[in-house]
């Protein structure tokens, strides 16, 4: 083969390498994604207050010691030196005010860094309350911050405009590398896979009888009065067997299915309503919500532009019908 020919491959390969994962995509979608995600840690924060104590406090339930000893990877954690619970309530404050910050997008990458190393110190200081809704929205958030998350619905944007307007620029459309979705997709792919090949390996899940065990049990039924029809009536089990079934099927096969844009609408459309009957049935903490919060990836990268032009024209078309009826 010709070195021009070899050059020209390798040339190839390397544009469809930076178009997969650098091309500019619009950031207006990214901005919203972090609002939401900045939501769920400062609810998240919120809901650990009454239990700080209790979790990562000096004469909590679990000590630094144990806590060390029971982590076989190296840990570190600014709760293993603190020894008063007042030092512990202000740490938990300056974490919701970084929360905050990076919801309404200031300095949006810096804050959204640390409010990963805020959350991170929780875990580290006591993994037993930690669950896997915990991990995605620390990832999650990681990952928009390999990029300018707050180019846009952010204070970061409102300055960049003020500071535009005063050197006599017009307005832009933000634009950003595409990267933080891909790595969010690539997760939740990886996430899936994993999951759905753990389930494979598992009796009750290839005899279609996992999710009555799992809803079987009261730690995790989040409402016992939905979830008796499912576990006492014949419809019921063949409805939890189906279930199981398809939830086995559908995260092995994710990342094919995906690939293909009217097998993506299904796949997602069917993972929003196992998600839903997860939230439904069974506290798992922002599990459910973190994961259809990353769907949001897999759609048009204009979406949320998509969204305010069919306002825009709906809204128009409304001044139009008024306009019509009073002459």
């Amino acid at each position: 083969m010709p070195l021009s020919q070899i050059m020209g491959s390798l040339r190839s390969a390397w544009k469809a390498w930076s178009w997969f994962w650098f091309r500019p995509v619009t950031a207006s979608g990214l901005g919203i994604m972090r609002i939401l995600m900045g939501v769920m840690l400062v609810m998240t924060s919120f809901d650990l207050i009454s239990d700080l104590a209790l979790l990562v406090g000096p004469d909590g339930v679990y000590s630094a010691g144990a806590a060390a000893k029971g982590t076989r990877m190296g840990r570190w954690t600014w709760f293993d030196h603190v020894e008063s619970m007042d030092v512990v309530y202000l740490i938990h404050a300056v974490n919701i005010v970084v929360n905050l910050l990076f919801l309404v997008g200031f300095r949006s990458r810096t804050m959204g860094v640390l409010s990963v190393v805020f959350h991170a110190a929780l875990y580290q200081r006591n993994g037993w309350f930690m669950n896997g809704g915990d991990r995605l929205v620390r990832e999650f958030t990681l990952y928009m911050c390999v990029v300018p998350c707050g180019a846009a619905h952010s204070v970061d944007a409102w300055l960049s405009r003020r500071r535009a307007a005063r050197r006599g620029e017009g307005p832009s459309s933000p634009l950003i590398p595409i990267l933080a979705h891909r790595l969010i997709q690539v997760q939740l792919c990886v996430m899936y896979t994993i999951s759905g090949l753990d389930k494979l390996a598992t009796g009750s899940w290839k005899n279609g009888n996992a999710l009555y065990y799992a809803l079987s049990s009261e730690n995790y039924q989040r409402s016992p009065a939905l979830v008796e029809p499912l576990l006492t009536t014949q419809f019921g089990q063949w409805v939890l067997e189906v279930a199981s079934y398809t939830t086995l099927v559908w995260e092995i096969g994710f990342p094919l299915f995906i690939l293909w844009r009217p097998t993506r609408v299904l796949a997602l459309v069917v993972g929003a309503m196992i998600h839903f009957g997860i939230f439904a049935s069974m506290m798992v903490a922002y599990f459910s919500a973190a994961s259809v919060w990353a769907y949001l990836s897999f759609g048009p990268y204009d979406w949320a532009e998509r969204i305010r032009d069919w306002r825009v024209k709906r809204r128009q078309g409304g001044l139009v019908g008024a306009s019509s009826g009073e002459e």
